[in-house]
Formats: C-alpha cells, structure tokens, sequence
C-alpha cells in the first residue's frame, strides 16, 4: 500500500502539467474549483522539483504542441483576402484535403477520407480530438492548432466540424458567460469568425459541417444555437461552404436512430449515446460533404 501511494504520487508529479491541463477542461463549478487547486498544488511542486522535465521532453521528441503556447489574437475585424480560384486536382497533383474538428469528425471523418482517397486525386488527413472545441480554448486551443496545421501541411480544403462540447459556460474577461446568453452568443461569434479566417490563410475553400439533430431534446435546442451561429458566420465568407446536417439525420422533422440507406436498406445511423455516428452515419454524412467538395473541384465520384 505504501509503494502504491509513493508510486501515484510520483505519476501525478510527473504529470501534474497534463493533470492541470485537464482540470482546467472541466465545466466550470465548484468540482473544478476544487479540481483546479490541487493539481496548480501539484504543478507547483513538481516545477519546483525539476520532475515536470521529462514529460517535457517526452512531447517535444513525440511532437506534441506545448500546453502553453502564444494566444491567438482574435482580429478587430473579418480578414477578407481575394477569393483564391479553385483547380482541377489530378494524380500527379492532388488536393490536399484536411479534415477535422471533435469526436463528431472521427467517424464521419474517417468516411470522408475513405471516399476521398477513392478518386486517386485527393490526399486526405484526419485530425479529430475528442472532448475539445472553440468555446474552451483554456482546455484545448484551436486556433493555435488551425495555425500549426497550416504551417506544417498548408491545406487546399479543409473540412470541419465542431459543437458537442461546446454548449457549456466560460470564463471570458473575468466574467463567467453562461451558455445561450447575449454575452455567450457573441463570443461564440468571435471564436468561430477567428477560426474560420486562420483557416482563409491556407484554404481555398472551408466546408463547415452543422451538427445534426440529437436524440435529446434539450441537446438539439443547444446544438442549433451554435449551427446558427456556423450559418451566420459563413453567410459573410464567401470562401466557407456551411453544410447542415440536420435534416439528413431527421425523419418528418423529429429525430431517429434508423434510416434507410442508398440501397433501401434499414441502417442504424447513430450511437447508443444519440448523439455520435455508427459507421452507416458517417458514411451517410460523408457522402453529403463529400458531393459538395467534389461539385466545387470538378472531382467524378
């Protein structure tokens, strides 16, 4: 027992970085709070015992972004840059696609990267992670994320899809927003407008993909603020292709696990949480997302 507790007290210095790191990502209440302090307690030892070292190393030669890094200036207004052509992809020259988001873009993603390199000229890269998005850059910063992906493999098309964990209040100014405010609503503006422009940098075209109906309906209600939101901001770039998702997972406007497929078949479309996809879903979505990049690059199915 004692080996036991001296062997958990030693990870969770070593660890107290990443530990912090995921107590910060916890919806804030008196849980995180309590969470927060003991790992800033561990944190503080550990930087002082030179035992947060080897984990700092261990990222660099693994390639893993810093957890702490330059914030990303959000910019006073819409950078609006010339509208960049698109080209005819070919094998000798494929479309550098780039697809990615949270947990939603995980099966869809990988679907849509299936179908993609089935053309011969697309080369597709999937870059999902789980339990992040926009509203909590504190937890996992994606802005800092979208400029790294550009730097390193400078994308034609990019494919994007957050929101399940985006409906949860923040700390912003020293103000706690709750989710669904005036206040909230705005930032959430910011955040996606910023995002959305990172990605101009690179992108040709930006295809934004909404989040579907869900099971629950208090769920459903959250998730359509932000693809309001998605709608909104796109509707002012003419460079990012908003793709709903709602009604192609909705029958007779109410939602549903089972649809028919391309053949007639009856096929369980999402997950026993009602919220995430099952291979049938992704590939039903994918193939929406899909046809929408094709039209836009001249791509044959």
């Amino acid at each position: 027992m004692v080996a036991l507790i001296i062997g958990f007290g030693m990870a969770t210095l070593l660890n107290a970085a990443s530990i912090e790191h995921t107590a910060r990502g916890m919806q804030l209440g008196a849980g995180r709070s309590l969470a927060l302090g003991l790992a800033k307690s561990a944190h503080t030892i550990s930087s002082w015992l030179g035992l947060d070292e080897p984990r700092k190393l261990v990222d660099k030669e693994l390639g893993r972004e810093p957890l702490n890094h330059p914030v990303v200036v959000m910019p006073l207004k819409p950078l609006m840059p010339p509208i960049k052509p698109v080209r005819v992809p070919t094998k000798a020259r494929p479309l550098l696609l780039w697809v990615g988001g949270d947990s939603m873009a995980m099966v869809f993603g990988q679907s849509l990267i299936n179908q993609a390199a089935q053309t011969d000229v697309i080369k597709p890269t999937l870059d999902y992670h789980v339990s992040t998005g926009l509203s909590r850059p504190d937890f996992y910063d994606w802005d800092y994320h979208l400029v790294q992906v550009i730097k390193r493999t400078k994308p034609e098309a990019m494919v994007v899809m957050f929101g399940t964990n985006d409906g949860q209040s923040v700390e912003y100014d020293g103000r706690v927003l709750k989710f669904g405010t005036h206040a909230w609503v705005k930032l959430y503006h910011q955040r996606v407008s910023l995002a959305m422009d990172i990605m101009r940098g690179s992108a040709v075209r930006i295809y934004w993909v909404g989040q579907p109906i869900m099971r629950s309906s208090v769920f459903s209600h959250t998730v359509a603020v932000m693809n309001e939101v998605y709608r909104q901001e796109a509707a002012k770039r003419p460079w990012v292709h908003f793709i709903p998702s709602w009604s192609l997972f909705a029958k007779n406007g109410r939602y549903t696990a089972y649809l028919n497929d391309d053949s007639g078949e009856l096929q369980l479309m999402r997950g026993e949480d009602g919220i995430h996809f099952t291979r049938a879903g992704g590939d039903r979505l994918a193939k929406a997302v899909f046809a929408v990049i094709a039209a836009d690059w001249s791509i044959s199915p």
